[in-house]
């Protein structure tokens, strides 16, 4: 609302120049977020989820056959980063641990494979491959689905000297099936995608950064490549489990030993 221009976009004061919010010195034709609340200092004002930028992303991204990009998550106060590559294609999920220094177990390099029926989980360093039968029929339970959005509030926040048009939605979330309430601030661009999203976690504040978003993706990452060997998991008679060959061949004695080597040479 603008009383000497009420049909204009906010911010705008020269009908002459329609789009130029002109006290943000840009001249540009974006709404200049010079009024808008910081929200780490104050309260947002309520926008509805459907009309919220992070809304609009989380609708564009579920409507996606498919889509791929690289998360680099930090929690506040520790140096520790994990950097992930992760695809999604027609149901299908793949991701691949590209850095991990957020805890002492590393697991740089694993990637995990879900077909929708299978699970694998890869490890390309020594083409190795263990599948799974999956329980639940959903392909996407490695990754935070909003389920519904409680409130959403927008502002801007500043960040690594940045000041962002930012979105606060408390929603209740699933990961996989467990259910619980979060609260995220999405960080968007000129495009109006994410760049960063805060997330409030027990161990403090997460802090991921998204990048290289592309929505046409190499098919083959959602196969397990020839050259692996592929292992599963046996459960015998007395509830024991044992690692077998995919064809549910037992391994011998000496199979298993080099098996024990090559996955020790990878930790």
């Amino acid at each position: 609302g603008n009383p000497e221009n009420p049909d204009s976009k906010p911010g705008v004061t020269d009908p002459e120049k329609p789009g130029d919010g002109k006290d943000d010195n840009k001249g540009d034709d974006k709404k200049d977020d010079t009024a808008l609340p910081d929200l780490d200092k104050e309260d947002g004002i309520d926008i509805s989820w459907q009309s919220s930028k992070a809304g609009q992303y989380v609708q564009w991204l579920n409507s996606k056959q498919s889509y791929s990009m690289t998360t680099s998550t930090t929690v506040a106060g520790s140096a520790g980063k994990l950097v992930t590559f992760s695809a999604v294609s027609n149901g299908k999920t793949y991701s691949k641990v590209l850095k991990d220094g957020i805890d002492s177990s590393d697991v740089t390099g694993m990637a995990m494979l879900n077909t929708g029926k299978y699970t694998y989980q890869m490890y390309p360093k020594v083409k190795i491959a263990f599948k799974g039968e999956n329980k639940t029929s959903s392909s996407d339970d490695s990754t935070t689905k909003i389920d519904t959005a409680l409130s959403v509030k927008k502002g801007t926040k500043t960040y690594n000297g940045k000041t962002y048009y930012a979105e606060e939605v408390t929603a209740i979330v699933s990961e996989g099936d467990k259910k619980t309430t979060q609260v995220m601030t999405y960080c968007l661009n000129e495009q109006d995608m994410p760049e960063y999203i805060f997330t409030k976690t027990d161990r403090g504040v997460a802090i991921t950064q998204i990048s290289d978003l592309k929505t046409d993706v190499d098919q083959k990452l959602f196969e397990v490549p020839s050259d692996y060997e592929v292992y599963i998991t046996v459960v015998s008679k007395d509830g024991k489990s044992n690692i077998a060959h995919e064809n549910g061949d037992p391994l011998t004695q000496e199979e298993f030993e080099e098996l024990t080597k090559k996955l020790s040479s990878i930790q």
